[in-house]
């Protein structure tokens, strides 16, 4: 109960005791944040009755408005701050624009705010809210229980909302547009059926709202994933004939030149393999490895880099982008390439688990497990770019640092 009203002459006084003094609108918040399910409120004067200017009051007052009318009351105030608060956020509002939506970012009333919400196609209001779940979703150990009661809340007062996730965003984006499409669909078809219509005590029922699931909470809707590597490029000659031990040496290096120019950076034992598949050579004992590494040593007389497992003919290399062959072993990718592959994937989901950003760059590189090895590499190459300042940690979620793509591994 209220407890306040107007005099038998028909007056409101102003004077609402502990609610118009300083700290009054924190009585009022204790007072209605109790409920959980709902809430019955008994007053005998109207908002409208409400002048004073205390902010205790002036609370009491929107309430009373949310009261007699809780979609009008937040739709009065709907503000829009009109700038995505994340990169992810940014290649949604994107592509939706693209497609000819009208989209305003940040949509809402205080803290019960929407990440994206498509205009109706009259021009007022919105038909559909999205919520774009990347890493500020994560961003405390209750952000989720937060997250599902401020959409329990949102729809409550007539919003419908489709959620987008980072991870199923960056495997097909083309998939998640078509679901959000979808939604738009479903939520115009809604809203242009009965109304919500006042009930006997003048509130509005509040319209039942379907929202549609996607990426963790849905089954994948294409089995063709977004591919962020190029396909390995495997070095391919005619067969050659004669015996390999007899090769002349300047032969043998410029034949490992180009494998090294084709594949690189490439694994030692990778170049072996194709000089003796390219001699058809059965296999590749201990006299014919001697005889490929004297002409990696031609290769790179002029260098001393040849204790590496790993070689570059070029140093510009490590500006490409990381390559996927399922056939190519984890110990033979270069922890440079690994480290770009970590990235190329942390910086397309914006924001993402560690056992994820595994799962999902060795998915990437074409491998379909993870196993003992694979989990091991690639989290070597989480914790050189954690070291390096290239990958950071907030609120368990590892997203690209701002020198992410600046910073250089050695292969």
């Amino acid at each position: 109960s209220i407890g306040y009203g107007p005099t038998v002459a028909g007056a409101v006084p102003n004077r609402f005791g502990p609610i118009n003094q300083e700290g009054g609108e924190r009585r009022l918040n204790v007072a209605v944040t109790r409920a959980r399910k709902s809430m019955t409120v008994v007053h005998s004067l109207r908002a409208e009755d409400i002048r004073s200017k205390a902010p205790g009051a002036r609370q009491l007052r929107r309430y009373l408005e949310y009261v007699r009318n809780p979609e009008r009351a937040f739709e009065s105030e709907t503000t829009s701050t009109g700038e995505p608060e994340s990169p992810f956020e940014e290649a949604v509002l994107t592509a939706l624009r693209n497609r000819g939506h009208t989209v305003d970012a940040q949509i809402g009333v205080s803290g019960y705010r929407i990440d994206l919400a498509i205009k109706a196609e009259e021009g007022e209001g919105y038909d559909l809210g999205i919520e774009c779940d990347g890493v500020t979703y994560h961003s405390s150990p209750t952000a989720r229980d937060r997250d599902w009661l401020r959409q329990q809340v949102l729809e409550g007062l007539g919003w419908r909302i489709h959620r987008v996730w980072s991870t199923a965003w960056v495997r097909d984006p083309e998939t998640e547009i078509a679901a959000i499409e979808q939604s738009l669909q479903r939520a115009r078809t809604l809203r242009s059926g009965p109304q919500p219509q006042p009930t006997n005590d003048g509130l509005y029922e509040s319209p039942q709202v379907s929202t549609t699931p996607t990426g963790a909470d849905a089954a994948p809707a294409s089995s063709t994933p977004a591919l962020l590597f190029h396909e390995y490029r495997r070095y391919e000659d005619e067969a050659r004939t004669g015996d390999l031990l007899n090769v002349p040496l300047r032969d043998l290096s410029a034949l490992v030149r180009d494998i090294i120019t084709v594949e690189q950076p490439v694994h030692v034992d990778t170049v072996v393999d194709r000089v003796r598949v390219t001699y058809g050579a059965p296999r590749a004992g201990k006299r014919i490895r001697d005889r490929v590494e004297q002409a990696i040593q031609g290769v790179f007389k002029r260098q001393r880099n040849r204790n590496r497992k790993f070689l570059i003919h070029k140093q510009n290399v490590e500006q490409l982008r990381p390559r996927r062959d399922a056939k190519r072993p984890i110990d033979r990718v270069a922890p440079s390439e690994i480290d770009a592959g970590l990235l190329v994937v942390a910086k397309a989901v914006y924001g993402i688990e560690q056992a994820d950003l595994i799962r999902e760059t060795a998915r990437q590189f074409g491998w379909r497990r993870t196993g003992q090895h694979i989990d091991r590499g690639l989290s070597e190459g989480i914790e050189r770019l954690l070291k390096a300042g290239r990958l950071s940690l907030q609120a368990n979620m590892l997203v690209v640092s701002d020198n992410g793509n600046r910073g250089k591994s050695r292969p």
